[in-house]
């Protein structure tokens, strides 16, 4: 049976609720991602993790949105982006959508990195305080910075149509690459060890925010980053790497939903008990991932 809502009838979805309340909402966008890859690359990125999480941990996938904020792409033509409001408005009414149907648990997938986590976030608060029982999370690659940085080739070399998304595309859709026209970019803002296009540099950093004609300057290709060391291999070591993430956070939160709620908290002695508990956990998954 295909993991996504739109393929099944009302009755297949009815019997998933039966057994499981879990859903994957996948959201990209459309935007400039230089002229080696497709403008679709985030919503792509979206569907092909979500859909491999999906049919790993035995769970449904919401139709896709191929749209997002992306006002900054549109230096190039072909991008279309929406407003930060009206993501919103479209993420909280799919969001009310599956939590009135009864999903217990709604996980965005997030395609489209830094730009979207904002609207995401507004959007899972708002309908959290309506639906209190429902359990709201987000995944995004760009939050796995341990797995990105044991798999790229360099530092600093961003992250946008980069050695990453060009090797997923790679892995998933090679007919969409025109890997012949990668080429190296890279650009500042202005200098200062605040800000870099590397969005795995980690250390002190801040935010400025531009418009389409900054970043078009920055960008003047519309990507940032080393496409020209995109493989094949990279490409599914990472594929395979944010999936097994994904599969164990929503294993772990599948538990934690089916077998009922036990948010733990304390103070004192008892808080440190916790934390040290969590250190060790933490500590076996790295130890884990050191070895692999």
């Amino acid at each position: 049976m295909s993991v996504w809502i739109q393929d099944l009838t009302y009755r297949e979805v009815a019997d998933y609720l039966d057994r499981h309340g879990e859903v994957i909402v996948p959201i990209g966008s459309t935007e400039v991602h230089g002229p080696h890859l497709p403008l679709g690359t985030d919503g792509y990125e979206a569907i092909d993790y979500a859909e491999g999480i999906a049919e790993r941990a035995e769970l449904l996938v919401a139709p896709p949105i191929w749209y997002g904020d992306a006002a900054h792409h549109m230096h190039k033509p072909g991008t279309i982006s929406l407003q930060p409001e009206t993501v919103v408005a479209v993420l909280k009414d799919v969001y009310r959508s599956l939590a009135h149907h009864g999903f217990r648990a709604i996980i965005t997938f997030n395609g489209h990195r830094i730009a979207n986590l904002p609207v995401i976030s507004i959007a899972s608060r708002a309908v959290k305080k309506e639906h209190p029982n429902v359990a709201f999370a987000s995944i995004d690659p760009l939050t796995m910075g341990t797995t990105h940085r044991r798999l790229r080739e360099h530092d600093g070399r961003g992250l946008h149509g980069d050695e990453f998304e060009t090797s997923h595309m790679l892995f998933k859709h090679p007919e969409l690459v025109h890997i012949d026209r990668a080429v190296f970019s890279h650009g500042y803002v202005f200098e200062t060890r605040f800000l870099t296009q590397d969005l795995l540099a980690g250390g002190d950093g801040m935010q400025y925010y531009l418009n389409a004609d900054e970043q078009g300057k920055l960008a003047p290709l519309g990507h940032i980053g080393d496409p020209e060391c995109a493989t094949y291999e990279r490409g599914e070591a990472l594929f395979d790497a944010v999936v097994a993430n994904g599969v164990e956070f929503v294993s772990d939160m599948r538990r934690w939903v089916e077998d009922g709620k036990h948010i733990v908290g304390a103070t004192g002695a008892e808080g440190r008990e916790l934390m040290e508990r969590e250190l060790a956990w933490r500590e076996r998954a790295t130890g884990a991932d050191n070895a692999s």
